[in-house]
């Protein structure tokens, strides 16, 4: 996707600035065009589903949860230190509190804080713990 937008605006072909996400799998690293009309300097990974397909990640009562977490919890800190190391800004998905747990301690993890901010988004169902 980046490589069809670098083209465009190569070209001079956008007529907005584009702020590309990456999915982890295509991320090469941050990139902002010398015209300033294109940037990806951002990853995105998905932690959970959606409340209304019953896929959010929600933590029980007695500390199981239900939902689905999509990746475990050290492929999930993997790839936010890859990311990290790769100068990306981290955006994680989560819907439920027990997904929104797995990002937290995987930011945590790869020393994210104010600094390097991340960004926690979708946020639907929350502990106050968190």
């Amino acid at each position: 996707t980046l490589e069809v937008y670098k083209r465009l605006d190569q070209e001079g072909r956008l007529p907005i600035r584009v702020h590309l996400t990456e999915d982890p799998n295509e991320m090469s690293g941050p990139y902002v065009s010398d015209s300033g009309m294109l940037a990806c300097t951002r990853v995105k990974i998905f932690t959970d589903g959606a409340l209304g397909a019953n896929t959010a990640a929600l933590r029980d009562p007695d500390g199981s949860h239900h939902g689905i977490l999509i990746h475990p919890q050290e492929e999930l800190d993997q790839l936010v230190a890859k990311a990290t190391a790769n100068g990306m800004q981290v955006e994680a998905h989560a819907i439920g509190d027990a997904a929104a747990e797995a990002a937290l301690s995987a930011f945590a993890k790869a020393g994210l804080n104010g600094v390097k901010r991340p960004v926690l988004t979708h946020c639907q169902v929350l502990g106050t713990d968190l």
